[in-house]
């Protein structure tokens, strides 16, 4: 099928919605990462629609770790294309990204409805969580937006009904309801079993203010872009088995974890800082870490092998062809950008050695990532020092880094496993 276009999913990306401005939420430079890993993800969903493989059915889509809303065109173009059109949940513990991802995802969905004239884009729904390591609930949390346009709904379908019954009279039972059916057809409006539906989801009222409720499907396919990379083995199996629950047999999880390689010089930075810390001790050093929980790989950057054996403790199968291990280079004008991408999103796996002073305590965590910082740059601009090569796990080889001089770019290798697994059944 050669499901990539030969300049790139974000090229592409970028070039078919410059009319909406898109370039002001997908760069080169921000999304590179994510673009690879989509990539190679989406060639293996090819094969696997080449092998004949079918999702199970009315199952939903899950995005996890949606950022900025990369996933959303990804979904639209392609996975909706291979699989057909499914409710879809774009989630991320990051507030702005999630905002931004709003934005993208309104700016999307008019250009499809006008030059598409499809309203697929609107079933791409956006949710905040919390840990990405678990779904707490099958409730959906509509955004006010989606609130806003059912409650108008349900006011459209009260007046269509009052209408309908002024005009009939006493009728038999299902008269009305088929006619109020016919007549919310015609204004777009859709009814299952006399339920409004949004995004092929039935909703009810539920409590004494009628808030919108629908439960989530289960998953049929998951695709996690750069989210496992920022969770220690822990979480990661929190994660796979949360996601075993809540999805279907027969379902389909795809996307990458971090290998040995990636987090240079992040994780030698972060073991520095702790030998600096020093052990937590109740009287002289509280806020030090617990000599228990120290860890030298804090967001467990893994072999191919051994995230085969992760993958399928928790309860999904990688088949022979459907794995892979790739390295992508990155430049950050910046590579402060990097640092805080990981106190963002791993700032749990890297915090997860302390104990509760240092969490009911934030100048704590404030001296923690100051000097964090400060040792990832200082190993930015020296990867020669032989003195911090002291601090790369020997599990990690003699790994090095590019130098970088202060005010100009620096380049980062992310080395990625990706894969596609199965949801197997439990004997």
């Amino acid at each position: 099928m050669g499901i990539i276009p030969s300049g790139g999913i974000l090229n592409h990306f970028l070039e078919a919605y410059d009319g909406i401005g898109i370039s002001r939420h997908l760069t080169p430079e921000r999304n590179k990462l994510q673009a690879r890993v989509a990539e190679e993800v989406l060639v293996l969903l090819e094969k696997l629609v080449d092998d004949g493989y079918i999702l199970p059915k009315k199952g939903s889509y899950l995005d996890a770790g949606c950022g900025t809303g990369f996933g959303i065109p990804v979904f639209a173009e392609y996975i909706y294309r291979m699989f057909g059109e499914r409710v879809t949940f774009g989630i991320d513990i990051n507030k702005d990204s999630l905002n931004e991802a709003r934005r993208l995802w309104k700016k999307l969905r008019s250009h499809y409805r006008e030059n598409e004239g499809s309203n697929s884009i609107s079933s791409y729904m956006l949710e905040e969580a919390q840990n990405l390591a678990s779904f707490d609930s099958d409730e959906v949390r509509f955004s006010e937006y989606v609130i806003s346009h059912i409650r108008r709904k349900w006011e459209e379908l009260g007046e269509i009904r009052s209408g309908i019954k002024t005009k009939i009279g006493k009728q038999k039972d299902g008269i009305l309801e088929k006619l109020v059916e016919e007549e919310a057809k015609k204004r777009n409006i859709v009814l299952n079993d006399n339920k409004l539906t949004i995004m092929g989801l039935s909703v009810e009222k539920k409590g004494r203010d009628k808030t919108p409720y629908a439960r989530r499907p289960d998953f049929a396919l998951i695709f996690t872009n750069q989210v496992l990379h920022w969770l220690n083995d822990k979480e990661k199996s929190k994660f796979l088995e949360k996601a075993y629950e809540k999805s279907k047999f027969g379902a389909v999880l795809a996307g990458n974890i971090s290998s040995i390689g990636s987090g240079m010089p992040l994780i030698p930075a972060y073991l520095k800082t702790l030998e600096e810390i020093g052990v937590r001790d109740i009287t002289s050093n509280p806020g030090g870490y617990l000599r228990h929980a120290y860890n030298t790989n804090p967001i467990g950057s893994t072999r191919e092998r051994d995230i085969r054996q992760i993958l399928n403790e928790s309860g999904w199968y990688v088949e022979e062809g459907y794995i892979k291990t790739v390295t992508t280079e990155v430049k950050f004008d910046d590579p402060i950008e990097y640092f805080r991408a990981a106190k963002e999103y791993g700032r749990r796996a890297f915090e997860d050695c302390f104990g509760d002073a240092y969490r009911k305590d934030k100048s704590h965590q404030d001296r923690f990532w100051a000097m964090f910082e400060e040792n990832f740059r200082k190993m930015l601009k020296d990867p020669d020092n032989p003195l911090f090569a002291n601090y790369i796990p020997k599990d990690m080889g003699s790994l090095t880094w590019d130098a970088w001089e202060e005010g100009t770019p620096w380049v980062y290798h992310q080395v990625d496993v990706i894969f596609l697994a199965k949801k197997q059944v439990i004997n």
